[in-house]
This record gives structure tokens, sequence and C-alpha cells, in this order.
């Protein structure tokens, strides 16, 4: 078994963000400090399920630590003079919103970003409200039955969402900022009784766009659906590269194609000190086989247009093809994790990432059935935008199969073959256990009580650190407790540390949500954790909420 990384998702922006040298200044500390600029703006990887999705942005904050909590000092904190609410649908394909400009910050080492949104349930921003939201966050989506709205639920928006990764700030050049969104993968559908909302778990990447490249591209639309019937759908292209173990290909960026058939994969970040860089591309959609092309150069670009490089000059043909569904039972512990479905190559050990999918938190298992493709690999070598010759194989796995890996952040990850069958293929991945390398297995305890028994007979406790999700407890149990007074609850195999090995930053803040089955829809509430649990040198017990 390959020694997986603790979290997919997170290894290539975060290997991108210690190579770089990011610059830029100001704002608080020492006034005979040198300061110089940053320019954040914000763009997104493709989404094929929502409509729009609105976040409402209040502030920025930087610090120097990286294990540096929400309530610690130190932060330099850049508000906006008033709210910002932005459609992040609209901002893939390279598109950027600009945010805050021209942020000034003190020259010296930064480690740590975070970005503040106001939550839905706040009072309705100015900017909102100009959108004509019912949420300051918020999905929009259709489905059989019309168009709809629902809240976006964010984990304890005031505690920030982390972007983490060094930095170094220099008074000589200005730093220009792309935060990026996955609004397919960060964005988590779940219904509560016969009402449809949505939570935001996000695992933030960020880019230097002084320092990117592009790749461009086209597609033979005749092949797509619904110029083609039974064409492809849902149709992702990304940019990858392998990581420094040699372990496997991870996403750098992806990106869904225009109604015309063209994508445009850019910011695509480039080490200092190299004009080029030199990555794979993989097209995977709906009802398709899956492309990849080997070996794309990409060169720094000012604008991700100058120095594009072109995929191939004329569209590339899409490999029809059929497809079975997956789904993870029993549930998955802890339940924030992400799952990456993976295919190698006999030519290439490190096997590439197809598609990725979050658990849903509530649930441990996928919100809905997850579809995979039953054919083989099209893979084919870049030629400065000349034809590529493709050749179709089987992957290692076996046609139609994949290596599926269940990771979350400070854990040991758990590998399995997914075998093409009958739909839905179930994946049992166990509970992951804490990674004893890395972290120390702590528990977090206290109770759950309300004034008015039974008041409340259905909800979750939501365990959340850095903006994300880690895991949730069903309080279905807890809540019945003492004749619906409610009483204590505990949560273990949770990243800690110990006095003997503190592990500093390990801070998890947690909230509830909860409601009346006979009236769900009436009776939400979401309820913060007034006390954090600090794990950084052991167990957590007195974390107490009351209703």
């Amino acid at each position: 078994m390959r020694n997986w990384p603790v979290m997919q998702k997170t290894g290539g922006a975060i290997l991108f963000a210690a190579l770089v040298a990011l610059t830029g200044c100001g704002g608080g500390g020492n006034s005979t400090t040198p300061t110089g600029t940053v320019n954040v703006s914000f763009t997104d990887a493709p989404s094929s399920d929502f409509d729009k999705v609105w976040v409402t942005v209040k502030a920025i904050r930087f610090h120097t630590s990286d294990t540096a909590t929400a309530d610690a000092g130190g932060w330099l904190t850049f508000q906006l003079p008033q709210p910002v609410t932005l459609d992040l649908a609209a901002l893939n394909n390279g598109a950027m919103s600009s945010i805050f400009s021209s942020l000034s910050l003190p020259e010296g080492r930064y480690q740590q970003i975070r970005l503040m949104l106001a939550g839905p349930f706040d009072t309705l921003t100015a900017s909102a409200s100009g959108q004509s939201l019912t949420w300051n966050d918020e999905v929009d989506y259709t489905d059989g039955t019309g168009s709809h709205q629902a809240p976006l639920e964010v984990a304890r928006p005031e505690k920030g969402i982390v972007l983490h990764g060094q930095f170094q700030v220099a008074a000589s050049t200005p730093l220009h900022l792309a935060v990026d969104f996955n609004l397919d993968d960060d964005i988590l559908k779940f219904v509560r009784g016969t009402t449809t909302a949505f939570t935001l778990a996000p695992q933030l990447h960020y880019y230097d766009l002084d320092n990117a490249g592009a790749i461009t591209g086209q597609l033979d639309t005749t092949a797509l659906y619904p110029t083609n019937a039974s064409g492809a759908w849902n149709v992702i292209i990304k940019a990858e590269d392998v990581t420094q173990d040699g372990s496997r290909h991870y996403m750098v960026r992806a990106t869904s194609l225009k109604p015309d058939g063209s994508f445009r994969l850019y910011p695509l970040p480039i080490p200092v000190g190299q004009s080029t860089r030199n990555l794979d591309v993989v097209i995977r959609g709906r009802n398709m086989e899956t492309l990849i092309v080997k070996g794309v150069q990409v060169t720094r670009s000012s604008d991700g247009t100058t120095n594009a490089a072109v995929v191939q000059s004329t569209p590339l043909a899409i490999p029809l093809g059929t497809e079975y569904t997956t789904n993870v039972s029993p549930a998955a512990s802890p339940t924030g994790g992400l799952v990456n479905f993976f295919q190698t190559l006999s030519s290439d050990p490190a096997p590439y990432e197809i598609r990725i999918h979050p658990l849903n938190p509530f649930t441990g298992t996928f919100s809905d059935d997850f579809a995979l493709s039953t054919g083989n690999l099209h893979t084919g070598n870049w030629s400065s935008g000349g034809a590529i010759t493709f050749t179709s194989e089987a992957p290692v796995e076996g046609t139609g199969n994949f290596t599926a890996v269940n990771s979350a952040l400070l854990y040991s990850s758990s590998t399995r073959t997914v075998t093409q069958g009958t739909s839905p293929v179930t994946i049992n991945f166990g509970a992951l256990s804490v990674n004893s390398a890395l972290a120390t297995s702590d528990s977090i305890s206290g109770s759950v009580t309300q004034a008015l028994a039974g008041h409340y007979d259905r909800g979750f406790l939501v365990v959340s650190r850095d903006g994300m999700i880690t895991t949730t407890l069903d309080l279905t149990t807890t809540l019945a407790l003492n004749g619906g007074a409610g009483g204590a609850y505990s949560i273990a195999a949770l990243p800690g540390g110990s006095v003997a090995l503190p592990r500093p930053g390990l801070v998890y803040y947690l909230y509830a949500v909860v409601w009346n089955s006979s009236a769900p829809a009436l009776s939400y509430r979401v309820v913060p954790v007034t006390t954090a649990a600090d794990l950084s040198t052991g167990n957590a017990s007195g974390i107490n909420l009351g209703l």
C-alpha cells in the first residue's frame, strides 16, 4: 500500500505556498517598518451543481504564526468599509473579482491568512440585500421541482476560514494574490426534515498571480450534451503534477467548459526562479472516458492570456462512455473526510487523481450516489499545440476500477479498491485513526441541555477548526436524555497534543444545529458553543451548551 498523504486535496497548495516568496506589506506594528502592497482577488474552480453561490466578505486577517488561533493576539486585520457580496459560481475559467486593494503589511514572514465572512443568519448586509438575497451566504440551484434558494452555512464565521502557507513580505514588489474556492468540493448538501440547505467546508488555495501561467484548449462540442442527447456533461479539466515523493498526481487547478467548448486553466503556479513548469492535463466528465495529456509546458504569464499553452490547436475529440455509481457504507469517521479516486497508467507508477468528492459531514457518506467511468484511459503527449495521438489503455486497477482514498487532516488515510459493478457499489472505509506521527488522539466532552425539555429533538454538534468541519455528533440521543432536558456527550479520536508533546494551534470551535422534527423549517437554530476546545495539550472537558 502506498504511503498516501494525510490530506489529499491541500498538498499542492501548501507545497506551492512553501516554494514561492510572496510580497506585500503594511497595516499596524512599528511605523518605521518598511511596508509594501497586497492586492487580493477571488476566483473559483468549476461547479455544475449550482446556479449561483453567494458569499459576503467582511475582512481579511494576516498572522506571522502558523499556530495562532482565531482569538490570539498579533493579527493584522483589514476590514472592508462595507461587506461585499459576490457570486463564486461566476468566477471560473480564470475569472477574477478584486476584493482587497492596496493593503499595507509590515515586512516579515507570514504564515496564516484568515478570510472573514458574514454569517448566513446575521443581519442581512446591504450588499446581500442589493442582490435580492434572503441570506448573506446563499446557494441558488435548480432541480426537477424548479428553482430554489437555500442558506449556505459557515462553520463559526466569526473565527474565519484559514489559508496556511509561508510567504515573505518585502517592500520592493507588490503582491497580487488570488484566493481560490472549489464549489463542487467545498459545498455540501444536506436535508433536515423536508428542508434542503448547504454547508461550506472550505479548503482554500491561494496563488501568486505574478508567478503563474495558463493552459487553454477546446473540446469538440458535437459530443457534448445537449447538442448530443447522449453526450458528455459536467466536463472538468484539471492540471495535475506529481507530489515531491512521487507517490501520486495531485490537482493543481481545475476549471469547467465554457458554452463554446473552450476552457482556460489559470492561475497555474510557477515556482519562483523558474520560467516554465510541466503539467499533465486530465479531462473527465459524465458519460465519457478520461483523457490525459502529458507534459504540457506552462510559461509564466502576466495576465493569464499571454504565453498561454494551447493543449491542441484543433478541438479535442471526446470518447463517450458509460458509468456506474458508488457510495460509502457504513458511515465513515470522522465525517469531515475527503475521498479521492485514482487510476494508474502502466507507464507511470504515480496514480492520477480522476475524481474527488467530500463526505457529507452530517452523515459520513456521500450526499448522493457518486458516478465513476466504466471505461479506459486515453493518453497522449503534448506537442506544442499540435495534433495529439491518443492511446486507449485499461488502468492498472482494471477497466472501470479505481483506488479510493479517504483522508482527513492529521488522520491516517484509508485506501480501498473500487471494482465496477451494480450501482451503487459500496465502499467501506471504516474509522480513520489519528496519525500518531502528527498528533495524539484526544477527546472533547461536556453537556448539551435545554431549558424547555423536548423543545428540540434532532440536531448535530459540529466540531470545526480553521473554518473546516472535522466531524459531527448526532444529538438525537443526547437531547432525549433526562426526559428531553439533554445531558452529557463525548467525542473521541480528535487530533490533539499532550503535555509531553504539545501541539499549539489545535483548538476546535463547536456549534450546534438543532430543530424539532415536527416543524424543522420553523424551529431550526444554529447555536455557537462559546467555550473553545483546546486540545493542544490533551483532552478538553466542560465544553457545555445550553439551549
